[in-house]
């Protein structure tokens, strides 16, 4: 086995472990909503004009990345199931440039226009739509004393992967918010 195989194998039970019941994805659901760092910190967010434009400048970034072909053409790759959460909604599959390195989660830097993952939401005939964009931060590559942040708005902590998390549903409108993690519209893996 090469190492690259030998690393998704590892990435893979690593995301198990973390969409497993015991090990949410999201902080525990107790956690009071909309606190810093929360899974539900981003839900009420509402993008400023200036911050939309922002956004808006990603489109033809990644618009091409609507066809996966394309996507896996350039260089990304799957890297583990597909990821869910039965309250919160879906997230998907997360396909990355550095996937075999540190799978993907990302060497500590971030920028709008280089997120560490594509997000394809599972879709009724078997095929991946493009949703969304998302920025890791591994946890032991930040020196912060607070989190990360875009727009002044603060990653929030996924324990289950090690990282701050930042999504933009950037293709996919969610309900739960354009920063939350997870998106009620999103199909169950």
């Amino acid at each position: 086995m090469n190492t690259r195989s030998i690393l998704l194998v590892a990435l893979a039970a690593l995301l198990n472990a973390a969409c497993d019941q015991r090990t949410p994805t999201a902080p525990d659901l107790a956690t009071p909503d909309f606190a810093p760092g929360s899974a539900h910190a981003h839900a009420v967010v509402e993008p400023s004009p200036d911050v939309r434009q922002q956004i808006a400048g990603l489109h033809p970034l990644f618009a091409k990345y609507h066809d996966l072909d394309k996507a896996l053409a350039d260089g990304y790759a799957f890297v583990g199931p597909c990821v869910s959460d039965p309250s919160l909604g879906g997230m998907g599959d997360h396909y990355s440039l550095n996937a075999d390195v540190d799978f993907g989660r990302g060497d500590g830097t971030y920028a709008l226009e280089r997120p560490q993952y594509l997000v394809y939401a599972p879709q009724k005939n078997g095929s991946r739509r493009l949703a969304a964009l998302d920025y890791t931060v591994p946890y032991e590559k930040w020196d912060g004393t607070e989190p990360p942040e875009f727009f002044g708005i603060p990653f929030t902590r996924n324990d289950g992967f090690g990282v701050w998390m930042f999504h933009i549903w950037l293709f996919q409108h969610n309900s739960a918010g354009m920063f939350a993690n997870f998106n009620p519209a999103v199909p169950q893996c």
